[in-house]
């Protein structure tokens, strides 16, 4: 989708930026657990957000039967290591403190029209992010950036370069945790990403399949 603004510009104080660290440990590293699987719920995660964010205002609560649904199946059926509960952990905070960063930002902007969006909505493996690609080619077509997906509202004074080179780390680590992906889903931190990035903000994406 096209129309995603970059708030950068904002006079409005920001939180420090999100840690993009998901995946800083190797696939083949055994971490020690250093949290409560059974402490771990809906209000512990989002006081941890807020207190990283120093937000709280939700804006909309829809999210919050999907992340119960997420940590009930998590705990009935994924059989995660302490390594998985970590990665999930991080995650979740995560995309929580985005959530609340949005919301934040999204009480400044109002309801500001996007005009003429361009869709693009098809099954998997059948060319869509090979056409969203070329869409984005386009300097007329705005499109959301891998680098703006992962910190949708940048702190105050956050410059473009340093959350370009965040992202690229970012997509590093995630590459390293799962070789081969890149072969099936080649990523930059430039490059256009699709909107399921900030669909996983709200815990309604195929991301958490």
């Amino acid at each position: 989708p096209v129309g995603i603004d970059d708030h950068s510009h904002s006079t409005t104080a920001r939180p420090a930026p999100v840690g993009i660290d998901d995946h800083s440990h190797s696939t083949t590293t055994r971490v020690s657990m250093t949290i409560d699987v059974r402490a771990l719920s809906d209000a512990s995660l989002r006081a941890e957000a807020e207190a990283a964010s120093g937000l709280h205002d939700w804006g909309s609560h829809l999210f919050a039967a999907n992340l119960q649904r997420l940590l009930d199946s998590c705990r009935a059926t994924a059989d995660l290591t302490p390594q998985g509960w970590e990665v999930l952990h991080k995650v979740v905070v995560r995309h929580l403190r985005n959530q609340l960063c949005v919301a934040s930002a999204a009480a400044e902007i109002g309801d500001a029209p996007v005009r003429r969006p361009l869709v693009i909505t098809g099954l998997p493996r059948t060319g869509t992010t090979l056409l969203h690609n070329l869409l984005a080619a386009d300097p007329a077509n705005r499109v959301l950036r891998v680098w703006e997906a992962l910190n949708p509202t940048p702190a105050e004074g956050q410059r473009r370069s340093e959350r370009i080179r965040r992202a690229a780390e970012w997509l590093e680590r995630m590459y390293a945790a799962s070789p081969g992906f890149r072969a099936v889903h080649p990523l930059s931190a430039n490059g256009p990403q699709e909107c399921d990035a900030l669909l996983q903000n709200t815990f309604a994406s195929q991301h958490w399949d």
